[in-house]
């Protein structure tokens, strides 16, 4: 959700930044405009990306080598050859988000699932759509994340089997490219198992129905679940309890939401009769999936539609102009319209009270509405106690009084048939995080979907909002975290469809906006750098890039003409930029259609030059972060986007040319960011969707660097204070995680591991070579027991031309300042006239010498005529060649 404050000049006070409406998500044209952001920058979308590529790419991840800087002990090699870490992610920093009073206060990540325990209102379990899944035992008071070791914390359904509640299934893939099938757990989610991967892998499962009468069984019980990818829906059956599936019914749809089967009813008293909504209609079947028929027609552009079954009545909703909600009480034949419309809002969550029929509730963008008449008359909950954008109600069954509510803004539980809610954030740790930024003394600014910028200022100290809706860019000074920087969108003095920078510095908040750039468009976040040693100098991106040196007061624009970068027309603008740490004149710059700029001449302001460094490999797939060496102006990084290897790019020229490294990383995956340690600046951190990554050597080896966040998180931004060595990460939707790295990180942290051949063999009297090969960098080798003419050198060659025959067990080593990693080469030296190497010198030999000199090495013709050409024909072959004469040889 979006909030916008109104352009005021100078200083805008706590009022002003945390209004409620309107808001991106009621607005159709804002709300596109964010979202196409939010593909582009943090992705991924559907199009384009093999169905398993998520799956695929945490494969790749888990066969690289641990990275050093999660090892701060030497290599210690444990049962199955594994490593020691020390260095592990925690999490959370802190606990939940404050929206300052906003809410009910608390705020979490964005819950889009939730399922209460049958006959237990305080056991309830929610579904992140991008944080994984949670469990309270005591009604929300208290949170466990239960779903670290899933494969994709991107979670859109939760269901529990009423008959046997320690019987879970949970649908995955809210954002379709995390999809990677169903967990389902038969210990209430202490331990799960993965269902349908080559089925789902790549879609959304976006609900589970329960057929009631086979309920209870761990492979009997059958099973619906509805699915999609790329506009593509369909319905799939199960009948042992999820382990296999078939598909009963397809199709597609291009409606508002994308096309999708919206959700499952199964009529309790006869469970062969089920429902179905579609972007087409709504369909019954009253043979269990076997046929179908339309019962009622969706308009084409209606939003999600929602249906529920309680005591033989059907029951629809949807949006179309309006919020529209219909019931029928002969399956279908027949439709009672209500009388009065809940208002304008999407049936994101629609619920209808199992006890008491006449209880409705309905909620999408904006507000739950509920009525207690059937849908006579409706009221909105309170919005100063609940946080807008619902996504997901359950009804607790055995007092439905106590109801769940999930929404943008985390969980809320009601009491009393939701007249009233409580907010159930308070140890629920999450956020929907777009960017991060840490200062030198552990204080932080976060960018979040939903919940506004927020603030951290160390200890258990909450996170704090100072300003409301979606914020992005956030800008820290590492050595004074009273200022910062953060951009937020069409809240200030710039064109409709454009962004605005601020400036908070001891508390009070100040719009920047370049002067000149008004009437500019920007990116849905303009774009904007801080120079990491001064924060006085701060650079903004429109349709021109604006440079101020003294924290916003006044500007310059870079560059000579009207928009400044050539190739920006009237609707393009600049998406990325960085200023390179040692040399102020050289500016990166990356526009929405696609080129990348670099100016070294920035000083001149109005007269700077920019020159287009575009490479061929970047049009199709798009840049998503730019970093620049802090000594070396020359050397920048560019991380790709979209699928294809490799993800990132080198130049030590100024963008003249372009190398591509980490070919060993993921590929089929999103890389969000990546930032160089200044302390050791060969050292490369990148964050992806599949987890993080790090380089210890400018980018020619990497290492896996996911110890401590789940599996399947992903990382949107990273951060770190090169000189206490805190790093943090930034997540799309557990919050944030932090790590601290070892001080004075070297090229390598643990003990060399041979990796080279463990055979070789030679022969006196010819040269031999055998280079010795090892990970984490050694500086020296050494090889114990060689044969006689034989040595190594310090770079691990063995050479020389050995004199003794035999086998020999050489122990070889590597060294590095933090250990040793030795192995055996088994070394055989064979004797010169030991041609066919069976360890003896025999007339075998003789004959194989003799033929070799006449270059008679394979039989031709079968000269005994005995049906086999062998070796008696060679033999024959040379007798003939020596014209009778006998060979008397040793």
């Amino acid at each position: 959700m979006l909030f916008l404050a109104a352009a005021m000049p100078g200083l805008i006070s706590l009022a002003q930044v945390l209004p409620s409406e309107p808001d991106a998500d009621s607005d159709p044209g804002i709300r596109e405009l964010r979202d196409e952001f939010l593909r582009q920058r943090l992705g991924p979308p559907q199009e384009g990306y093999p169905a398993d590529a998520h799956m695929k790419a945490l494969e790749v991840a888990r066969r690289l080598p641990i990275s050093p800087l999660q090892q701060t002990k030497k290599y210690t090699p444990l049962s199955g050859g594994g490593f020691q870490i020390t260095g592990k992610w925690t999490f959370p920093i802190p606990p939940p988000l404050d929206d300052r009073g906003w809410y009910g206060k608390e705020a979490s990540q964005r819950i889009v699932a939730i399922a209460v325990h049958p006959s237990n209102a305080n056991t309830v379990y929610v579904g992140g759509g991008e944080g994984g899944v949670a469990k309270s035992t005591d009604g929300g008071t208290h949170w466990t994340y239960i779903s670290d070791s899933l494969d994709s914390q991107s979670i859109a359904s939760i269901v529990i089997d009423p008959k046997a509640p320690n019987i879970l299934y949970t649908g995955t893939g809210y954002s379709a490219f995390f999809g990677v099938g169903i967990y389902r757990s038969f210990d209430s989610g202490a331990t799960w198992a993965l269902l349908g991967r080559s089925q789902f892998s790549g879609k959304t499962i976006g609900k589970i129905a329960i057929d009631p009468a086979t309920a209870g069984s761990q492979n009997t019980t059958t099973l619906y679940a509805s699915v999609t990818a790329n506009s593509v829906f369909s319905l799939w059956k199960s009948k042992d309890s999820g382990t296999t599936w078939t598909q009963i019914k397809s199709g597609s749809g291009a409606a508002w939401y994308g096309g999708s089967i919206y959700d499952i009813a199964i009529d309790p008293g006869a469970s062969s009769t089920l429902y179905i909504t579609a972007p087409d209609g709504v369909f019954r079947s009253l043979d269990a999936g076997g046929t179908w028929t339309k019962i009622h027609d969706i308009p084409d552009q209606a939003a999600a539609s929602r249906l529920a079954f309680v005591q033989g009545i059907l029951w629809l909703a949807y949006k179309n102009s309006s919020s529209i909600v219909v019931r029928s009480s002969d399956k279908g034949a027949t439709w009672w319209a209500q009388i009065t419309s809940p208002g304008n809002t999407e049936s994101d969550c629609f619920a209808v009270d199992p006890a008491r029929p006449n209880r409705i509730f309905i909620g999408g963008s904006g507000n739950l509405r509920y009525s207690t008449n059937n849908g006579d008359t409706w009221t909105q909950t309170d919005g100063s106690k609940v946080h807008v954008d619902m996504h997901a109600i359950a009804i607790f069954p055995g007092n439905t009084d106590t109801i769940y509510l999930g929404n943008d803004g985390g969980v809320y539980r009601s009491d009393d048939g939701g007249a009233t809610w409580v907010n159930k954030n308070q140890n629920l740790s999450g956020a929907l995080m777009h960017g991060i930024s840490l200062s030198g003394d552990g204080h932080m600014i976060m960018g979040n979907q939903d919940n506004g910028t927020q603030v951290y200022t160390g200890g258990n100290t909450p996170w704090t909002m100072v300003y409301g809706g979606d914020g992005w860019y956030p800008k820290i000074d590492p050595n004074n975290s009273n200022k910062m920087y953060f951009t937020a969108y069409l809240t200030g003095t710039v064109s409709a469809y454009s962004g605005v920078p601020y400036r908070r510095e001891n508390g009070s908040i100040k719009d920047v906006t370049p002067p000149g750039a008004v009437g500019e468009k920007s990116s849905f976040f303009p774009a904007m750098f801080m120079a990491p040693g001064n924060s006085n100098h701060i650079i903004i991106g429109f349709q021109n890039v604006w440079r101020s040196l003294d924290s916003g007061n006044t500007w310059t624009r870079i560059g000579r003409s009207t928009y400044s970068i050539a190739e920006i027309a009237a609707n393009k603008t600049i998406e990325l930029l960085y200023e390179a740490p040692s040399n102020q004149e050289m500016i990166y710059a990356y526009t929405k259609g696609g080129y990348l700029f670099v100016t070294a001449n920035a000083g001149r302001g109005n007269s700077a030059d920019w020159t287009n460094i575009t490479d061929a490999r970047f049009s199709s797939r798009g840049i998503n972060t730019i970093t620049v060496h802090p000594t070396q102006p020359d050397t920048a990084y560019v991380i790709l986007k979209k699928t294809g290897n490799p993800h990132i790019y080198k130049t030590t020229d100024r963008g003249r040319t372009w190398t591509g490294i980490g070919a060993e990383l993921p590929d089929t995956t999103w890389f969000n960011d990546i930032i160089i340690d200044t302390a050791a600046p060969n050292t490369l951190i990148a964050a992806s969707a599949s987890g993080i990554f790090s380089s210890l050597d400018s980018g020619a080896t990497w290492g896996n660097m996911n110890a401590g966040i789940p599996a399947g998180m992903n990382i949107t931004s990273l951060s770190m204070n090169s000189g206490n060595r805190q790093l943090v990460a930034a997540t799309a939707g557990r919050g944030v995680y932090s790590t601290v790295l070892p001080s004075g990180a070297g090229p390598s942290l643990i003990g060399p591991s041979i990796i080279s051949v463990g055979a070789a063999s030679g022969t006196t009297g010819t040269a031999f070579s055998y280079q010795i090969t090892a990970t984490n960098n050694p500086t020296s080798f050494s090889a114990a027991g060689l044969p006689a003419g034989l040595s190594v050198n310090a770079v691990g060659v063995i050479s020389g031309t050995p004199t003794s025959i035999g086998t020999f067990n050489v122990t070889i080593s590597a060294v590095n300042s933090s250990g040793t990693g030795s192995s055996t080469l088994t070394l055989i030296v064979y004797s010169a006239c030991d041609l066919n190497r069976d360890a003896s010198t025999n007339v075998v030999d003789v004959q194989l010498q003799v033929n070799q000199a006449l270059g008679v090495t394979a039989c031709t013709s079968d000269l005994n005529r005995d049906g086999a050409c062998n070796v008696v024909d060679v033999q024959r072959s040379v007798n003939a060649s020596l014209a009778g004469q006998c060979l008397v040889g040793p």
